[in-house]
């Protein structure tokens, strides 16, 4: 897996992550903290911890057709602030 975009205040960011959908932790490739996945049914549940103290729990749902995905995310600062996102 990987991931791509831009923040609010224009920074790139990217991360790829390399492991089974176990629902265990496993790190991210640059070591930056680490991320469980699993799949129930047509839904993708990822959780990941950051070497920074922030995280985020995320539900990632694919339509019947297998074109879209709608992701719900929760990030979590390092000192407990949450913001929610929803991503297509």
């Amino acid at each position: 897996m990987r991931g791509e975009g831009v923040d609010n205040k224009g920074n790139r960011w990217s991360w790829a992550w390399d492991g089974p959908p176990d629902g265990k932790m496993h790190p991210f490739k640059d070591n930056s903290g680490q991320q469980s996945v699993r799949k129930e049914g047509n839904v993708l549940i990822r959780r990941a911890e950051f070497s920074d103290g922030s995280s985020f729990d995320a539900r990632a749902t694919v339509s019947a057709d297998g074109n879209t995905s709608v992701e719900e995310t929760t990030w979590k600062s390092k000192d407990s602030k949450e913001i929610k996102s929803k991503s297509l």
